[in-house]
């Protein structure tokens, strides 16, 4: 789910202590509602390309919502600039994006076209006035997470079906609120 690994804040962590200057986290399976990279990265480029789909498909998928930089791959494509210019427009709908245009990009990956204005928009976007609430909102979620996945070290499946199994055998019913109320 949310496309990232389940140790991703460990992997990050463990990239950063290596001493690199940035560590880029690319997720897979990303879809409308799976956008916990967000909540994760000091800032979110998201790669389009010109058959992304339609325009009000894009305007609704939430993925589009957490965007800090878009880039669109492949612009030489056709439909390319259209697909800009309507990325460009949709912002004006979102209060999302009431204080601020997100800049797009056009690239064509394999001519390293684009490429260069990518690279300058990220360190720019990087040096901005660090926005205090964003970086509390990241490391509550990096918290968050660390504290789940301490929690959960101990719980195996196999356990647990085990409990509702001798709960069924013994009752005829499980009620998995107080069983999960209950484990230790």
């Amino acid at each position: 789910m949310g496309g990232l690994h389940p140790q991703i804040v460990e992997i990050a962590s463990l990239m950063q202590a290596a001493g690199f200057d940035y560590v880029l986290l690319e997720t897979v399976g990303v879809g409308q509602t799976e956008v916990e990279v967000a909540a994760l990265a000091d800032m979110t480029m998201l790669v389009l390309v010109p058959e992304a789909g339609d325009d009000v498909q894009m305007m609704k998928a939430g993925v589009m919502e957490i965007a800090d930089l878009f880039v669109v791959n492949k612009a030489d494509r056709p439909g390319a600039d259209a697909f800009i210019r309507h990325l460009v427009a949709m912002q004006a709908y979102s209060s999302r994006w009431k204080d601020r245009q997100i800049p797009a990009v056009k690239t064509v990956a394999t001519k390293n076209e684009g490429i260069a204005q990518v690279v300058q928009l990220v360190h720019e976007l990087l040096k901005k006035e660090e926005n205090r609430e964003k970086k509390c909102h990241i490391l509550a979620e990096r918290a968050f997470l660390l504290i789940q996945q301490q929690r959960m070290r101990n719980v195996k499946r196999t356990d647990l079906y085990r409990k509702i199994e001798a709960e069924l055998s013994a009752k005829g019913t499980v009620n998995l609120y107080q069983l999960v109320a209950e484990w230790k």
